[in-house]
């Protein structure tokens, strides 16, 4: 605790405070300071015999020590302290300061050398790596090359200390004072054996400046430091209240997003002392950025697709990777874009890609214009009347069998309710459900599109967990009644999801044991399959759930440090688990724009290989128990970390980027032959709003 600049009055004239040890007596160090008149040198002192308030107040052991004169033959009558030096010396005291307050037992022989007189520790201390330096701290010793040494109390904020030091005047005297830089009493230098460490009770600031951005399935989020008076040691990041991470680093990725939701994520700064700052926020919703530019795939390939034109003159356009080449495609005429949060490219069963959003503001109208993939020409605006009210979470667009649909929940919470607008060929459609449906657990609700439905699935909480599931029937309009599960076991899972299957929704666990289940509703109700015996349970991120263009769901992952790829199946309609099947190493792939894709062979593993100065792509493909692996023969370029992406395409899949020049290039990966095309490159892309943010 540091010691408080209270003095009691009493006179003195600076001098140097010399001291030596018992046995080897030093030359006299009394030489006479030069007149401090800066700031801290008209403080009241205490003269001698000071020894005695400094045991008196701080526990100095020698209240008695005699006003001795060590220029003397014989040292004047000094008498030896129990640590090696002279009663009443500033080295006395220091050494009692550091042994009592900095906790270690400083002697003259401390570190196994003789420190002798004050003007000597500097080389001391250099001797066991602690060179003076011209940086205060807390315990540390202030040291005066004229050979006089004092005890550093504290460190003040406005850059002023505060010293405890004995015998500056040659007589015993004893004195706190607090000096400022610039003083001629400032010391020569700070000495550094084992500064105290104050109790560390502020928080970090709170982190600023946090964004995000949602792209292709994963969000990134992006902030500026945080202060601390001790140091930040990272940062914890937070998705709906729950803990996804920390890092030292002022940026996340979270790579297991739901699909279609809306997130709210919190990043605190945390300091050694487990001191938490307050959070910085920022709501996400789905694909916000993707309506700006965005992969996307379409029945005549994949497109580059955005908005265009200017706020004046808004439109949206597609760049679109055909048989024939790239074509691009252009709205020709001015429409809205949209309010921000609702905007989004939505893919329809037929192969069409629909520009979607929400006119006129969050209560405004819904409008949709389709891309046909036959002729890439746009169509006009489908607009709604009126669109309704929906909570301001789990609000979303989703692709149906009959069109594009917004959906979310309605209600209040006494009477909890689902609704949809879907666009069909007879324009749009609004379905509320008719009972009361419970939303369930805010982590765990999300939209499920399949071939033939939309459902509405969660986890719902009462006296225990169990699964439920209310689905919308797109062409009849017509929401079932819920489906409720039996209980259901709540352990920690290495990663849980919602995904769709060839009979219906599954929540499919991939538990921390190796053991993935899948509970599926069916027909005939909720069915649970448990795989036989435990596999790997792989690389943390890498652990995803694939629905298969069969029906099937795939329990993959990687292993051995992200060189091999393990699936293991589940055929949904006799719920029966395969066997885990692993490919071969590939020891250059990148973990970054590492994804499991769906094709029509099975699930396939894609990601960047080689290195900066020979890029690849590889994808490594599940065809029944085979793995099959092929990387580009040829560099590819890698493009901008922002909007490069593995996009379905045909029976496989496209690696699409953008590179620097604003180039489009896209190298198409055919999952049957396993083989890689040509890079295709275009020059004259859609040029998108984003492009001048």
């Amino acid at each position: 605790m540091a010691l408080v600049a209270t003095l009691l009055v009493g006179v003195g004239v600076v001098t140097g405070g010399a001291s030596a040890d018992t046995q080897n007596a030093p030359a006299a160090r009394q030489a006479p300071d030069r007149a401090d008149k800066g700031k801290g040198a008209d403080q009241p002192v205490l003269g001698a015999p000071g020894t005695h308030v400094a045991h008196d107040q701080y526990g100095y052991p020698y209240p008695e020590a005699p006003d001795c004169d060590e220029s003397t033959l014989g040292n004047g009558g000094c008498v030896p302290d129990a640590r090696g030096f002279y009663q009443g010396q500033c080295t006395s005291w220091v050494a009692h300061r550091l042994s009592t307050n900095n906790a270690i037992d400083f002697t003259n022989w401390y570190a196994g050398l003789h420190w002798g007189d004050a003007a000597d520790w500097n080389k001391a201390a250099r001797a066991i790596g602690h060179k003076a330096d011209k940086v205060p701290a807390d315990g540390a010793v202030a040291w005066f090359k004229h050979g006089h040494v004092a005890y550093v109390e504290s460190v003040n904020s406005d850059g002023s200390i505060v010293i405890s030091e004995m015998n500056y005047d040659g007589h015993n005297g004893f004195r706190l004072v607090t000096l400022y830089p610039g003083s001629s009493y400032w010391p020569t230098g700070f000495i550094h054996l084992a500064d105290v460490v104050p109790s560390d009770v502020v928080a970090p600031t709170r982190p600023t400046g946090l964004d995000a951005v949602t792209h292709n399935g994963r969000t990134g989020l992006a902030w500026r430091r945080s202060s601390d008076a001790f140091g930040v040691t990272g940062y914890r990041v937070l998705r709906d209240g729950v803990v996804l991470g920390t890092t030292r680093s002022t940026t996340f990725w979270d790579r297991r997003v739901s699909p279609g939701q809306t997130h709210r994520y919190q990043v605190v700064a945390f300091d050694a002392a487990d001191n938490i700052s307050s959070a910085a926020t920022v709501r996400t919703v789905p694909d916000t950025e993707a309506a700006d530019r965005a992969w996307v795939s379409t029945a005549a390939g994949p497109a580059l697709c955005g908005r265009t034109g200017s706020a004046a003159r808004p439109a949206v356009g597609c760049t679109v990777l055909t048989d024939k080449g790239w074509r691009r495609s252009d709205l020709a005429r001015s429409n809205s874009w949209g309010a921000p949060e609702s905007r989004r490219f939505v893919p329809s069963a037929d192969g069409s890609v629909s520009y979607c959003r929400v006119t006129g503001g969050s209560r405004g109208a819904l409008a949709c214009t389709r891309l046909d993939p036959r002729t890439l020409s746009w169509g006009y605006d489908r607009i709604s009347r009126s669109t309704p009210s929906l909570a301001r979470t789990d609000r979303t667009w989703v692709s149906t069998s009959a069109g594009p649909a917004r959906c979310g929940r309605s209600g209040g919470a006494r009477h909890p309710g689902l609704t949809c607008s879907v666009l069909t060929d007879a324009g749009w459609q609004t379905v509320r459900s008719q009972h009361r449906t419970r939303w369930g657990t805010p982590t765990s609700r999300v939209f499920v599109a399949g071939d033939r439905q939309v459902s509405y699935c969660r986890t719902v909480r009462g006296h225990d967990l169990r699964l439920a599931c209310t689905s919308l029937d797109p062409v009849s309009l017509r929401w079932s009644a819920d489906h409720v599960s039996a209980p259901v076991r709540s352990g920690r899972a290495a990663t849980a999801t919602w995904v769709t299957t060839g009979v219906g929704p599954a929540w499919c666990v991939g538990s921390a044991a190796g053991r993935p289940s899948c509970r599926v509703l069916t027909w005939q109700g909720w069915r649970a399959a448990s795989a036989a015996r435990s596999l790997p349970a792989g690389a943390p991120l890498s652990r995803a759930f694939v629905a298969g263009e069969d029906g099937s769901v795939s329990w993959c992952r990687t292993l051995s440090g992200n060189d091999r790829a393990a699936c293991t199946t589940l055929d949904a309609f006799h719920l029966r688990w395969s066997h885990d099947v692993r490919s071969a190493p590939v020891r250059s792939a990148k973990a970054t724009n590492q994804t499991w894709v769906a094709t029509d062979a099975g699930p396939a593993l894609c990601a960047r290989s080689g290195r900066a100065a020979a890029q690849r792509v590889t994808c490594q493909v599940l065809d029944g128990h085979r793995w099959s692996t092929a990387t580009t023969h040829r560099a590819v370029g890698w493009g901008e970390p922002a909007y490069r992406a593995f996009v379905p395409s045909d029976s496989g899949v496209a690696w699409c980027r953008t590179e620097r020049s604003g180039d489009v290039h896209c190298n198409r990966f055919l999952a049957e032959r396993s083989t890689w095309g040509a890079d295709l490159k275009a020059r004259r892309t859609v040029r998108t709003f984003a492009d001048r943010l």
